[in-house]
């Protein structure tokens, strides 16, 4: 796959065009407003070069994955380091829900990089053919099981703060992550199929109807929660 996309330039222009979008997005929940002063540029900033030298770095073969895979380790540090995870406190609703927004989404990121990179690795070393479908998901896990849901999990954070106003529903946003994580689920039964049950196929086919859901979801909660005014200050 990544040698497809090398030979296409616009396909790889593309890819970059998403990996700014969504690494910019994505460190802008780092960016904090603490009475008057704003904190978190330089963890944002950090992580938007990070991503620019993962994309940029080729000079061996494969090498993508490698600084893929050290772009997931260095953003989970700055997340731990910088309190982008929040602790089990027994704390509000809304960080519940973060948290398992980041948690599960760095899950997906695992699996993306086991069933991807690792998966065809090892197949690689064995002289086995790689099976496409492990491929496909390992694609799906990393877009919407977790760059997907990080963007969601920040937007969801940071916009209705900077618009001075409240998240609309919790519920929904809870109601997001059962849907966004059960769709990358059902698209995960690709696994089963490579492994030989077949019976998962029509199953697959719902993974599209969940996802389209949750983008519903993410979508009402957020429109809802600009409309409001922002609470008036005594």
């Amino acid at each position: 796959a990544e040698s497809v996309v090398m030979d296409a330039p616009e396909a790889m222009a593309r890819v970059v065009e998403g990996l700014i979008t969504g690494m910019g997005f994505i460190g802008g929940g780092a960016i904090l407003k603490v009475k008057n002063s704003v904190k978190g540029t330089a963890t944002a900033a950090s992580l938007w070069v990070l991503a620019a030298v993962g994309e940029a770095w080729t000079p061996l073969p494969g090498s993508r994955f490698l600084a893929g895979a050290a772009l997931a380790a260095a953003g989970l540090a700055f997340a731990l380091r910088f309190g982008m995870l929040p602790r089990r406190s027994g704390g509000p609703p809304a960080e519940a829900a973060f948290q398992a927004f980041v948690v599960s989404a760095y899950g997906w990121l695992v699996a993306a990089l086991c069933l991807g990179p690792g998966a065809a690795s090892a197949a690689l070393l064995l002289g086995r053919p790689y099976d496409s479908l492990l491929g496909d998901f390992a694609r799906h896990a990393f877009a919407l099981g977790f760059l997907t849901q990080m963007i969601m999990a920040v937007a969801l954070r940071v916009v209705p703060l900077f618009a001075g106003a409240r998240l609309w529903s919790e519920r929904l946003r809870v109601a997001l992550v059962l849907l966004l994580n059960g769709a990358v689920a059902l698209r995960g039964l690709q696994v089963l199929v490579a492994l030989g049950a077949d019976a998962a196929w029509p199953w697959i086919a719902l993974s599209g109807v969940v996802g389209l859901a949750a983008f519903l979801a993410f979508t009402l909660n957020l429109v809802m929660s600009l409309r409001q005014r922002a609470p008036a200050v005594a």
